[in-house]
């Protein structure tokens, strides 16, 4: 997934079956705490943002396979550019959340 390089797709691909294993657990264990309601919540949006983005860094991890072992010089320099700017977004993704979330938290409670 991250910072790995295009030819290591089986690490990658466990990374992102382990991750959404990781994932699906982890809401099996929420949905246990939270009660039955009509309408997405907050936590629904990480959850489904979370799916979105373990999905889009398969792709990610398969394009950029196809890409490096192509052959062709240009594709492969293609392949290497997208690891590096695809790998900085999706840990911005990641972790942009958690900033906005310790915000709220320090705004709400040490004002």
């Amino acid at each position: 997934m991250f910072f790995l390089p295009a030819k290591k797709l089986d690490i990658a691909a466990g990374l992102t079956v382990t991750s959404l294993l990781s994932e699906i657990a982890f809401q099996t264990a929420m949905s246990t705490d939270i009660p039955a309601i009509g309408y997405i919540t907050y936590i629904d949006k990480v959850f489904y943002t979370c799916y979105f983005l373990i999905a889009l860094s398969m792709a990610q991890s398969l394009i950029t396979y196809y890409l490096d072992f192509s052959g062709e010089e240009k594709k492969v320099k293609l392949a290497s550019q997208l690891v590096i700017y695809l790998d900085f977004y999706f840990l911005y993704c990641y972790l942009q959340p958690s900033f906005y979330v310790h915000y709220e938290a320090r705004k709400k409670y040490m004002d």
